[in-house]
C-alpha cells in the first residue's frame, strides 16, 4: 500500500496565510486603481508538481521568477540556485524579524538553502541517464521532500510566533471569532 506524505496542519496554515495576504494585497491594490492583469498568481497548483524543478521553477511564487532570473543572470549556472535560495531564505528570515527583534532563525534560511540539494539530486538523476524526474514517482518525491524539509522552516516560524499570527489572520478573513 502506497502512503503519500501529507502536509501537516501547520504547513497548510502557512500556505493559506500566504494566499490570504497575497489576495488581500491584490484586492486593496485593485481597489486603488491597479489593473487586475498586473497581478500574477502567487501559486500555480504546487500540489501537482512532478519534480522539485517544477515546484520551485513554475508552481511556487511564479510571479517572482522573472525577478530572480534577472538578478541571478550574471552568475554561472551552477551558482544560480544557491544564490536564489540563499537570498530567498534571508528575505524570509528578515521578514520574520519583527516578531522576535534581534533574533534570526538559521532554520528558515537553511530550509531554502537545502532546496539546492534536491535540485542537484534531480540533475544527477538526469545525468545518470535516468531521464527527467516526473510522473507519479516525481510527484511523490516532490511532496516527500517539501513536507520533510518543510518541517525545518515551519519550526523556525513557530519559534517566531508566526503560526499564531497566521491562524488569527485566516480566522479573521473567514469571519470566525476566537
Amino acid at each position: 500500500m502506497l502512503i503519500l506524505p501529507l502536509p501537516t496542519p501547520r504547513q497548510l496554515c502557512v500556505y493559506l496565510f500566504v494566499e490570504c495576504i497575497y489576495h488581500s494585497w491584490a484586492a486593496l491594490s485593485i481597489a486603488l486603481g491597479w489593473a487586475p492583469s498586473e497581478f500574477g498568481e502567487i501559486f500555480d497548483r504546487p500540489w501537482q508538481a512532478e519534480s522539485m524543478h517544477d515546484f520551485w521553477g513554475k508552481r511556487w511564487h511564479p510571479l517572482f521568477a522573472p525577478t530572480f532570473a534577472f538578478y541571478s543572470h550574471p552568475l554561472p549556472p551552477v551558482l544560480k540556485p544557491a544564490a536564489v535560495f540563499l537570498v530567498s531564505g534571508l528575505i524570509h528570515d528578515l521578514g520574520a524579524l519583527p516578531f522576535r527583534p534581534g533574533e534570526l532563525s538559521p532554520a528558515i534560511t537553511l530550509f531554502f538553502f537545502v532546496q539546492c540539494v534536491a535540485l542537484g539530486l534531480e540533475r544527477l538523476w538526469s545525468k545518470a541517464g535516468l531521464g527527467r524526474v516526473g510522473g507519479p514517482v516525481g510527484r511523490i518525491w516532490t511532496i516527500g521532500w517539501i513536507v520533510g524539509t518543510g518541517m525545518i522552516v515551519v519550526e523556525g516560524w513557530l519559534k517566531k510566533g508566526l503560526l499564531g499570527m497566521a491562524v488569527r489572520t485566516i480566522w479573521s478573513a473567514a469571519g470566525v471569532d476566537k
